[in-house]
């Protein structure tokens, strides 16, 4: 597609208005969604760099521009790819196609891995959640070698007197190439790591390494990723549209993707147009309660509200635990260990239940889904700090509260994401002293109330039983 065959802006616009299901229901486009279309229409007519970047607020209707677009390359001839993260996020698109009047024929969705791997040569590809890749790439053992060991390994101790201060119990932080090298002359000797490192042991001068240590939770993580990047995100004849829910930079893209910024076109970013409006709402409880406490009081919550909820942890052996002790009482009970460790298809079940409850500790479930219709969650404890792989690049982090906090925002924005539908979060922890910091500023579009345990009951009980609304609950309290 150029400006020799691209129709006038009008008639590309009534195009989309013809194809939009939604526009024929509501008579127009978020302006998100307007001003997305309108930026891409400019790139059409006149940019020529192959990569375009695309920022626009959570719940702003980049799925359904993505699907216009898809449908629209399509019908002009062009051979069309979207792509998304995971698995999750792939079966989501299959649902967004239904509101694109006789669907995307002809156009693949695929997962990162599955376009990565493709032979097929594209036009156009369109990537959405472009945010998630850090998280996706960083969690898949493809792309980055994790080697993962409890702190009570004998050669772990080396470590913990290297890198951890005595009243520290957190480090993340990139190696130096002899240390890197001196810490893999320990891990070869162990055989179950043979095969994930022979790659690094093959050429270790080509790969970067990472460190993480937990102190308190005794784990270690040490991460190899090569050093042109963690993948190379293959380039289409034509365009590849990237829409992201945040910024990401061309120095970021260069990282997780191998791009050069010379490639990259100037990033759009598109403003929320109800940037004041607070839809989500978030009970912080400020009880030091021991794990037993926190299994009544879920379960208590879970009894009152009846409603569709997701219940995160920092951990599976917790999540694990919990369920077990609690699927007694509640029936509807689901668990899912990783995005891509769910043989048993516990998702898709809790998707199609009205009042599931899902268990999980997944990363992507704390950072990259989506769930329609959300109503409840559940922060059973804070997450552990994980910073990014790219944020550690020549830099050392010793306390992690920024990332608890990062993380921590990230979970509670997995309800209210949709335009004027409110969403109920609980925090089984004093918010304010996850970060040590006031995360009120962080939260600008959260309203946070600190209630104790048995307040917090009340409070769930008045909202799902006696149906009141949520809105209006809060302004009287």
């Amino acid at each position: 597609m150029s400006d020799r065959n691209l129709s006038s802006r009008d008639t590309w616009f009534s195009q989309m208005e013809k194809l939009s299901i939604p526009f024929r229901t509501y008579k127009s486009f978020f302006p998100e969604q307007k001003e997305l279309l309108n930026r891409t229409y400019d790139k059409l007519l006149a940019e020529k760099k192959p990569v375009w970047v695309f920022a626009a607020p959570p719940s702003s209707g980049k799925t359904h521009v993505i699907c216009l677009l898809a449908r629209v390359f399509f019908e002009s001839g062009q051979k069309t790819a979207i792509v998304v993260p995971s698995n999750y996020l792939k079966e989501e698109f299959a649902k967004a196609c239904l509101d694109i009047e006789g669907g995307l024929p002809e156009t693949d969705i695929l997962n990162l891995s599955e376009y990565l791997k493709s032979t097929e040569i594209y036009d156009f590809v369109l990537m959405d959640e472009a945010h998630n890749l850090k998280s996706f790439l960083e969690l898949d053992d493809e792309y980055v070698k994790t080697i993962s060991f409890s702190l009570n390994e004998d050669f772990s101790q080396d470590l913990i007197g290297r890198y951890i201060l005595p009243n520290k119990d957190f480090v993340a932080q990139q190696l130096s190439f002899p240390s890197a090298k001196d810490l893999l002359s320990n891990l070869r000797q162990i055989g179950k790591f043979g095969a994930k490192l022979n790659p690094v042991l093959s050429n270790p001068t080509c790969w970067t390494c990472f460190l993480y240590i937990w102190k308190n939770s005794n784990l270690c993580n040490v991460l190899f990723v090569q050093n042109d990047g963690v993948c190379n995100l293959k380039l289409p004849q034509k365009h590849i549209l990237l829409f992201s829910a945040t910024q990401l930079s061309t120095a970021e893209l260069k990282f997780y993707c191998g791009l050069d910024e010379n490639i990259i076109a100037p990033i759009e970013t598109v403003k929320s147009s109800n940037q004041n409006e607070k839809q989500k709402y978030c009970l912080s409880v400020v009880d030091d309660l021991d794990f037993k406490s926190k299994l009544c009081f879920l379960k208590s919550i879970l009894e009152e509200s009846n409603a569709q909820t997701l219940v995160l942890f920092n951990n599976s052996l917790t999540c694990k635990k919990a369920i077990e002790n609690l699927k007694q009482y509640c029936s509807n009970l689901f668990m899912v260990r990783s995005y891509s460790d769910d043989k048993n298809g516990s998702y898709q079940e809790y998707l199609n239940c009205t009042n599931g409850v899902l268990f999980t500790a997944s990363t992507v479930f704390w950072e990259g889904i989506t769930i329609k219709g959300l109503k409840l969650l559940i922060i059973f404890d804070p997450p552990f700090p994980r910073p990014r792989l790219f944020d550690l690049l020549r830099k050392k982090v010793e306390s992690g509260h920024l990332d608890m906090s990062r993380r921590l925002r990230q979970g509670v924005g997995r309800v209210g994401r949709k335009k004027g539908e409110f969403g109920l979060s609980i925090v089984f922890c004093d918010v304010n002293m996850v970060g040590r910091s006031n995360l009120q500023a962080l939260f600008s579009d959260v309203c946070i109330l600190s209630k104790y345990s048995y307040q917090t009951t009340t409070i769930v009980h008045k909202i799902f039983k006696d149906k009141m609304q949520i809105a209006n609950f809060f302004e009287t309290i």
